[in-house]
């Protein structure tokens, strides 16, 4: 049997910046009908059904699984147990595993990366968590070794990532030109969001401008337009004009008119750590700065 040391497992844990590097070859929709590792979806449908002991089955015993999350590491099935008894005893009113990427990491060793989200019963709070499993083969039967858990956020927290959010062949003068036309011809604002590929908290941002009640607040006020600041190489000339201050970090926003008129910059870094943003924060800034009609 293959053993797993806790130093590769420590190595992929809810990195994101490691995201990057995954081949995307790899990426496949956990819940469709053809799984490539069928073991994620089995742990999916356990902890949904709140079967505690079926989730027990899927857990190595020598070694025990061993988990870790920003406080820390520890070990013991009875820790992967209690943490998703925890969820389904709230009474969960859906649990899913998003977009997954998977690699194997040695002679029958799986590695898993995925978004896990859920929402209690009777609330109207989601949840999204990033999650990372190390699956090791014993006697034949996939056996969960270890898992890697990122704090609970109430925005996405995206594995996969869009590596042409910010095109590297935008011209970004032209794209605030069309945008200030699109919005006076529409009745809305331009929301310029400065940013760059390598950037986390860029792409949950742009992944929270796509949960539905967002998208429809957002699309119905603003033309929004990305902004590539590279590696702050890249638009500065743009970042100054609208004063945005590149140095308090990305992703940062500036709203004009549809005149040209700067209404807001971000200051502050306001929005630099998105990942721990609520969306009611984001609701609230795009009201704030929706254009005032009648």
């Amino acid at each position: 049997m293959v053993r797993v040391t806790f130093r590769a497992i420590k190595r992929i844990f809810f990195l994101p910046i490691l995201l990057l590097g995954l081949p995307g070859a790899l990426a496949q929709r956990v819940g469709d009908a053809q799984l490539q590792f069928a073991p994620l979806e089995q742990w999916r449908r356990v902890i949904e059904a709140g079967n505690m002991q079926a989730l027990g089955s899927l857990l190595s015993t020598n070694p025990e699984v061993e988990v870790t999350t920003p406080a820390g590491r520890s070990q013991g099935n009875q820790l992967e147990v209690s943490f998703w008894k925890e969820r389904t005893a709230a009474g969960l009113a859906w649990f899913r595993v998003g977009l997954a990427q998977s690699e194997s990491v040695g002679p029958g060793a799986q590695k898993v990366l995925f978004e896990a989200g859920w929402k209690a019963k009777g609330g109207s709070h989601s949840w999204y968590m990033q999650c990372a499993q190390i699956w090791q083969q014993q006697n034949g039967v996939w056996k969960l070794v270890g898992e890697g858990r990122g704090e609970p956020a109430r925005l996405p927290q995206p594995v996969e990532l869009d590596p042409n959010l910010y095109s590297a062949s935008a011209d970004a003068h032209y794209d605030i030109q069309q945008g200030l036309s699109r919005a006076k011809a529409q009745h809305k604002n331009v929301l310029l969001d400065f940013g760059a590929n390598w950037c986390y908290d860029c792409h949950v941002l742009d992944a929270a401008f796509g949960d539905p009640d967002l998208k429809a607040l957002l699309m119905a006020n603003f033309v929004l337009v990305h902004v590539d600041v590279g590696r702050a190489d890249k638009n500065l000339d743009i970042a100054q004009q609208y004063s945005i201050p590149l140095e308090k970090g990305i992703p940062a926003l500036a709203v004009l008119s549809a005149e040209g008129k700067l209404l807001y910059s971000q200051q502050q870094g306001e929005f630099q750590h998105a990942r721990g943003m609520e969306p009611e924060e984001i609701v609230a800034f795009l009201k704030r700065w929706a254009p005032r009609r009648g």
